[in-house]
């Protein structure tokens, strides 16, 4: 994988700092905790991929190659990660 995706040692370090923060999900409980700190944050603060193409690009890249491998062995296809909604439980 990490030939695949010309992983090199060196890029470890980009990800000592955070670049953002991404929402995958929430309960009721969590969206009022997020609405009260969302404006405090250093960073973005990612509800909709689509939006962050370019920030998300490399992220995309290893949920395109996990989808592959999925459909390869079970044959289930699975959406595209700029196609997914953010899980509301």
């Amino acid at each position: 994988m990490h030939i695949i995706l010309e992983i090199k040692k060196t890029m470890s370090d980009l990800y000592n700092d955070i670049p953002y923060i991404r929402l995958l999900g929430f309960n009721k409980t969590g969206q009022q905790y997020l609405g009260s700190i969302k404006k405090e944050l250093d960073v973005p603060f990612i509800t909709k991929t689509a939006d962050y193409k370019n920030e998300l690009s490399f992220e995309l890249a290893c949920s395109d190659m996990y989808s592959q491998a999925v459909f390869e062995k079970y044959g289930y296809l699975m959406k595209n990660e700029l196609q997914q909604n953010i899980i509301r439980i």
